[in-house]
């Protein structure tokens, strides 16, 4: 088993920096299998070029031939993820923690998969909820937003500004760093 940071599901957020923490069988897993699918390959030439047939509000009208089209493009093999979770952290959490937190994470839910069990019971074990402040998502979008274009908010007092800042760097960060932080069972 191993772990890797997934960046589309890092972020900031009420403050804190979010990661999210894919979960993945090696080969030599006994569960691999259920993981290891068959996908087309959206890198083809065939897949890039689209399907050719008539096609209404982005229905295709002849659904067999669209099937069709789908069954001969190219496929590729594909190890998807069992389990994704978010950990909230400090930006001032070292790279170092965050890869025993990592660790952390694939241990006792890794160990729980394993076995077939609760993987959700599992998850509650961990705590890596770190919020600083409690905000509505969508403030925190206007502040961070405003922070982006003015590099201020007249949202939120300066502490919280430069707590987001943090933030949002430590997240790039991490996200910069990602292979540093994959995490083997």
């Amino acid at each position: 088993m191993y772990a890797n940071i997934e960046p589309s599901g890092c972020s900031v957020r009420r403050g804190a920096v979010q990661l999210r923490i894919d979960l993945f069988m090696n080969e030599s897993d006994s569960r691999y299998l259920e993981h290891y699918v068959h996908v087309i390959d959206e890198n083809s030439a065939e897949y890039k070029s689209g399907y050719k047939g008539n096609v209404i509000d982005g229905e295709p009208v002849d659904k067999t031939a669209y099937n069709k089209w789908l069954e001969r493009l190219p496929k590729k093999w594909q190890n998807n993820s069992f389990h994704s979770h978010f950990i909230q952290i400090s930006p001032d959490t070292t790279d170092s923690e965050i890869k025993n937190l990592i660790q952390s994470v694939l241990d006792i839910i890794g160990s729980e998969y394993d076995k077939c069990g609760d993987t959700i019971q599992a998850a509650r074990q961990i705590s890596t909820s770190y919020k600083p402040f409690d905000v509505v998502a969508k403030e925190e979008k206007k502040v961070i937003d405003e922070l982006r274009e003015k590099g201020s908010s007249g949202l939120v007092d300066n502490n919280t500004c430069l707590l987001l800042t943090r933030s949002a760097l430590r997240v790039l960060d991490v996200i910069n760093k990602k292979d540093s932080f994959r995490t083997i069972k």
